[in-house]
């Protein structure tokens, strides 16, 4: 299907995001000869790893890293969030990133569409957007910020929200360690207290989850 478009469409240069897609384009890519970037996003076996769902070592595991080095070595230039990663890479990859083209393009806004308002909101706000309370991050990073964050400004809110098709684990133990940190308040899901409800809605709804800081 992919080559299929690639070809109907005439298509010169194939943006692939993340690892599945870049596999697929390398493919693509063998077959056509229609060259691609490895948009890479997170270091996605070392995400896995982290998050307990896949174990260092194994045959998945190194599938990944041979897919890994073959989209690093081949693509027309590969795009990272982070210098960090790039270092990362360059030391586990030297001879496959040897004069490859990589540019660090780092997930921010862009401040000359989304004008900060003039003057600061009564209420101060923190809030977290995606899929921060998956499972896939490191929750406890999160929660020892969240719980300084409190200490330094007692009247400080935090809203955590999930998007409907991204929604956090049902245990919810991410969103209560999160909440317990450091004297922050309930976290609610679609105004239920997660004391008494699992993360995802049972009405099917997006939930969108919100945590009252300084101890509220």
């Amino acid at each position: 299907l992919a080559r299929r478009e690639v070809r109907g469409q005439g298509a010169r240069l194939i943006h692939a995001r993340s690892y599945v897609p870049a596999a697929v384009a390398w493919l693509v890519g063998r077959l056509t000869g229609v060259p691609f970037v490895f948009d890479m996003r997170a270091l996605w076996p070392e995400e896995l790893i982290t998050a307990g769902r896949l174990r260092r070592g194994s045959v998945l595991h190194r599938a990944l890293l041979v897919a890994e080095r073959a989209c690093l070595r081949d693509a027309a230039a590969v795009v990272s969030l982070t210098e960090a990663a790039v270092h990362h890479l360059r030391g586990q990859y030297r001879a496959e990133l040897d004069g490859q083209r990589v540019a660090v393009i780092p997930t921010c806004a862009d401040l000359d569409r989304f004008v900060p308002a003039p003057a600061a909101p009564q209420a101060r706000v923190i809030g977290c957007l995606g899929t921060v309370l998956s499972g896939w991050f490191r929750i406890d990073w999160l929660a020892a910020f969240l719980a300084a964050a409190a200490r330094r400004d007692a009247g400080v809110r935090f809203e955590l929200a999930a998007p409907a098709d991204h929604r956090p684990r049902h245990d919810g133990t991410g969103a209560r360690r999160v909440a317990g940190a450091g004297g922050i308040g309930d976290v609610l899901c679609g105004g239920r207290n997660l004391g008494a409800w699992p993360l995802s809605d049972p009405d099917g709804g997006n939930p969108g989850l919100r945590a009252a800081g300084g101890g509220q």
